[in-house]
């Protein structure tokens, strides 16, 4: 009887860290509010949350499943979508942990990386014409992720630092990057 009540004991002390030492449903910085996603293509997206954890990623009336690895990461791809300007919300369920996320504001359309050095960080406030270009910026379906400096970084990682921004007048900190970002929509059939 004395060991039976010791058993019950500590396993009444323990199970609360069981909760703690669970992994936490996330993503990926990319896949956060004001996200674009690819049009035309099957777009994968991946994320982490504990072992043999069964998710659910919902967008655009599609639904992918799959069960997380041992390691925790799990990744599904969505079918080809179309471009969109319509504001979406994206979510990933955890059918066997009851718990979710929600990514708002996502588009479907082209996506484009620029990459550089300090050309593309140039503020676009320094050029002559930067009042009336930053001022005319009003295209809310065009949308920057900002990638944080990480001078550690000397090999591939499934998640940088960084965050979206949505084109809007007035804008402080823009950058030259987004001066060519405002002429893609004319060379392509998304708007």
């Amino acid at each position: 009887m004395l060991k039976l009540t010791a058993l019950r004991l500590t396993a009444l002390i323990f199970a609360p860290l069981a909760v703690l030492h669970a992994a936490e449903l996330r993503l990926p910085s990319i896949f956060s509010d004001h996200l674009v996603l690819q049009c035309d293509k099957a777009v994968p997206l991946w994320g982490w949350a504990d072992a043999a954890e069964e998710i659910v990623v919902e967008f655009a009336g599609q639904s992918q499943r799959t069960t997380t690895s041992e390691d925790g990461k799990w990744m599904v791809k969505l079918e080809a979508l179309e471009a969109s300007a319509d504001s979406r919300e994206l979510v990933v369920k955890s059918l066997s942990r009851n718990r979710s996320l929600k990514v708002a504001d996502v588009l479907v359309g082209e996506v484009w990386a620029g990459g550089g050095q300090s050309n593309m960080e140039f503020d676009l406030k320094a050029i002559a014409s930067a009042a009336a270009e930053i001022e005319a910026s009003t295209n809310p379906s065009l949308r920057q992720f900002h990638v944080l400096k990480n001078p550690s970084a000397d090999a591939p990682v499934d998640d940088v630092q960084g965050y979206w921004t949505v084109a809007r007048p007035g804008r402080e900190g823009r950058r030259i990057s987004s001066r060519r970002a405002t002429t893609l929509p004319q060379a392509s059939s998304v708007s």
